[in-house]
């Protein structure tokens, strides 16, 4: 199966289990990227609008996409209303990222992800380089052995979340607080993804994965691997 149809497939089956999800009067989080457009381009017309809340959850980065965002999208054909993130994901600073995060027009929907009753968004493999996040943070990120990421955090493959540093320097819904969230829905699928997965599994901010099988078995493999005490990829011992 080619990886695009292997996404469009993932990005339909995802839109079926947010719709199932989200009911009036719900605040709902979504996140960026390419597992997120696949399922705004999944989404089917719903039988009636849903009075919503939707927001993203994290500000713009890694560059600009083109188009409409996934929130704005996705708010759109359930009918919901969107609230705007005017703010970029990753700052130069930390100092800059609080100033900006003061702005009343910031903090009007940043304060809604403490109120989430639905999140949505993509586990994300290692994708950070010098030229996004900087030689200090790259080599503290490398240095933890992240894995993956979620909402620009890093986290390692026993899901522990790294990278402060970084951190510090995003506007972004926090991920170590998704364990909150009553529906928290990763997306993600491919062989590339297994370890991610399993780190965001270990890390509790997943409760309901949408994946493909193949996927989930490798997922299941590894976690096996690692509580026979086999070693990862790492080179670290299991768990």
């Amino acid at each position: 199966m080619r990886f695009g149809q292997q996404q469009r497939i993932i990005g339909r089956l995802a839109a079926e289990v947010l719709v199932a999800a989200v009911r009036d009067g719900m605040i709902v989080g979504i996140g960026d990227g390419s597992s997120m457009a696949a399922l705004a381009d999944g989404m089917d017309e719903v039988a009636s609008p849903v009075s919503a809340t939707v927001v993203p959850l994290c500000g713009g980065f890694w560059g600009a996409t083109g188009g409409r965002e996934p929130y704005r999208r996705i708010a759109d054909v359930l009918g919901a209303t969107a609230h705007g993130l005017l703010a970029p994901g990753l700052l130069d600073d930390a100092v800059t990222r609080d100033a900006l995060g003061a702005h009343a027009g910031i903090r009007e929907v940043t304060a809604l992800w403490d109120r989430l009753d639905v999140a949505v968004f993509g586990i994300g493999g290692p994708s950070w380089s010098e030229a996004l996040v900087g030689a200090d943070i790259l080599h503290e990120i490398e240095a933890a052995r992240a894995v993956g990421e979620i909402l620009i955090s890093p986290f390692d493959i026993d899901g522990g979340f790294v990278g402060e540093s970084l951190r510090q320097r995003t506007i972004a819904c926090d991920a170590r607080n998704l364990h909150l969230v009553p529906t928290a829905i990763g997306v993600a699928s491919g062989s590339t993804k297994v370890r991610p997965i399993l780190g965001a599994l270990r890390a509790g901010a997943v409760r309901v994965l949408v994946t493909d099988l193949n996927t989930a078995e490798l997922v299941l493999e590894l976690a096996d691997e690692a509580s026979s005490g086999v070693e990862d990829a790492s080179g670290r011992g299991g768990v």
